[in-house]
């Protein structure tokens, strides 16, 4: 039994609404996936943006003779607890190097332990009440503050989170995708001749 004319143009206008109820369905999915996706970068970055800035304290480094075995021994007792333990074990070593550096004082700019980076960004820490007043003081007296952390680029795993950088994760991601290419494309190139010019056409 054939369709009348008024008939298939009302299947065609449910089909077209149809249609467009998909095609708005669908683009709101897009922009559902999309706002989704904006999200979760703004999320990534407003959390890993803090990891470009680093606390450093400036100190008074006193190479005497109790710090050529114990490096906390140069830094003043008050601020030794919150410098980075990776400066303090470097002491010994330069002072060994440099002999003339024993009976000298220098005032430089060091890698404040973890504790006191997360402090000064207003995360969770484990300060005590007297290391805060410590660490309010030298802020105070423009000793204590976030600069670049150039060490985040230049530096591998450490057992120490302030000294920790991203160089090894980097170098092993490169390394991986150069063996990658080595062993793929030359492959993808010889199959792709194969294919070309010595497999059988089939009918």
């Amino acid at each position: 039994m054939s369709q009348s004319f008024d008939e298939i143009s009302a299947q065609l206008r449910r089909r077209h609404r149809k249609s467009a109820r998909l095609k708005w369905i669908s683009m709101g999915a897009l922009g559902l996936a999309g706002l989704f996706l904006v999200l979760f970068f703004a999320d990534m970055l407003s959390k890993g943006l803090p990891a470009f800035q680093q606390a450093q304290i400036q100190v008074e480094v006193d190479y005497n003779e109790d710090a050529q075995r114990m490096g906390r021994a140069a830094l003043d007792p008050d601020v030794s607890r919150l410098v980075s333990r990776t400066f303090e074990r470097l002491i010994p070593g330069q002072m060994r190097d440099n002999p003339e550096l024993l009976g000298t004082t220098e005032t430089r700019w060091v890698l404040a332990d973890s504790q006191v980076d997360q402090y000064l960004k207003g995360k969770r820490h484990k300060l005590s009440e007297s290391q805060q007043a410590t660490v309010d003081a030298l802020v105070e007296q423009g000793r204590a503050e976030l600069k670049f952390n150039s060490t985040f680029f230049t530096t591998g795993d450490s057992k120490m989170p302030e000294a920790s950088g991203i160089l090894s994760a980097a170098v092993g991601t490169v390394l991986t995708m150069l063996v990658t290419l080595a062993i793929a494309f030359p492959i993808g190139v010889m199959t792709a001749v194969y294919l070309e010019e010595f497999a059988r056409t089939t009918a």
